[in-house]
Parts: C-alpha cells; sequence; structure tokens
C-alpha cells in the first residue's frame, strides 16, 4: 500500500528509504511464494498423517529471516514518511462511495445483491452523462429505483463515509483507537515478556 502511495504522489519518503522500500517489494514476493507452500503442505497433508509437517520448517524459518531483513527497511519508511493531505483529498472521486451507496439501499429494505445491481445502473448513468456520480440527478437515481431520495445526497460525504466504519478494525476514528490501543498493549506486553526471558537466561562466562 506504502509503495503504491509514494508511486502515485499521495505520500513522499526519504529518497535512499524509498530505495530500500523498493526492494523489500521485491523481498516479498519469495515471502509469498514461501506461504503458499506452505499452504500446499497443510492443505495436501492426510488425515492422522503428520510427518509431512516436517516439510513446512524451510518456508517459516526462510520467511522469518526475509521479513528480519525488511522490517528495518519499513521502520525507516514510516520514519521519514511525508504524508500529503491535500494530494489525497485531490484523488477523492465519488464513485469510491458505489459501496455506500449500496448500503443506503440495503438500509431501505433491499437485498445487497438488488442494491448492488442498482449501483452499478446508476454508475454507468452517470458515465453515459459524463458527470460524477454525485452529481446525477434525483430523477435519474428515482428512475432507477424510487428507492433513492432526497437524503442520497448525505451518502457523498467522505469524512462520514469513514466514520461509518465503526466495526472492528473500521475506518472510524473511535475503531482506529481502539486498534491503536490494542497495538500499543500488544508492544508493551511484547516487551514485558521479552525483559522477563532475557533476565531468567543464563550467562556464560561466569561459572554458572
Amino acid at each position: 500500500l506504502i509503495h503504491h502511495l509514494i508511486g502515485v504522489g499521495l505520500v513522499v519518503a526519504a529518497t535512499a528509504v524509498w530505495l530500500g522500500h523498493a526492494s523489500v517489494m521485491v523481498g516479498l514476493l519469495p515471502v509469498y511464494m514461501m506461504l503458499t507452500g506452505l499452504l500446499a503442505v497443510l492443505k495436501g497433508l492426510p488425515s492422522a498423517y503428520d510427518k509431512d509437517l516436517q516439510e513446512d520448517k524451510l518456508p517459516v524459518f526462510e520467511a522469518t529471516d526475509t521479513l528480519c531483513l525488511m522490517l528495518p527497511v519499513v521502520a525507516g519508511v514510516l520514519q521519514t514518511l511525508i504524508i500529503r493531505p491535500d494530494k489525497m483529498e485531490a484523488a477523492l472521486n465519488p464513485a469510491m462511495l458505489a459501496t455506500d451507496l449500496a448500503d443506503y439501499l440495503v438500509k431501505k429494505g433491499i437485498p445487497f445483491r438488488e442494491a448492488h445491481r442498482l449501483v452499478g445502473l446508476a454508475v454507468r448513468r452517470a458515465a453515459s452523462l459524463e458527470i460524477p456520480l454525485s452529481q446525477l440527478p434525483l430523477a435519474e437515481f428515482q428512475s432507477i429505483s424510487p428507492a433513492f431520495g432526497p437524503d442520497i445526497a448525505e451518502v457523498f460525504d467522505f469524512q462520514a463515509s469513514i466514520t461509518r466504519r465503526n466495526s472492528p478494525g473500521g475506518t472510524s476514528p473511535v475503531a482506529v483507537q481502539v486498534q491503536l490501543q490494542q497495538a500499543r498493549a500488544f508492544l508493551e506486553d511484547h516487551k514485558t515478556r521479552s525483559s522477563i526471558s532475557a533476565s531468567q537466561t543464563p550467562r556464560g562466562g561466569d561459572g554458572s
């Protein structure tokens, strides 16, 4: 995702780090290959026969080694990352809210499958008129389905769209704060466990 955002100019990173990040993208390919191989081993595992599991060790260890090489580069990208909100805002397109439009119809009692079809018709209609979806006249929407009402204008609000995604893992400010708290708690717990493990590990050279 970051690689794509840098490529289209929505964020900026230090040049040296960016070049390193490009190498990370190359490093991802063997990791995906290892994942595919691991899943193939598990999928082909016969019932009550576990000896094939010895084949899962190589991709796991190789993926771990590759990940350890990649993490410092990713950390460098995040530390030098400059977000460009103006570019992001300029890239917004009402068509991005097509799913929100389908959700709007679902709230009106229309099954999602039918709502998806109706939104597709609206998108094609707007494209044929060469106007953004948000500027399609209400009469045009209602010619597609009477479920569209004057309140449809509320759908084309990007900030509201973000706020509506308030389920676990969603994009609303509340959901993001919960995820940040969980991430901080996880890191703190990891540091604590690592510290305890290090203190309990015997050290050589002192006769112990």
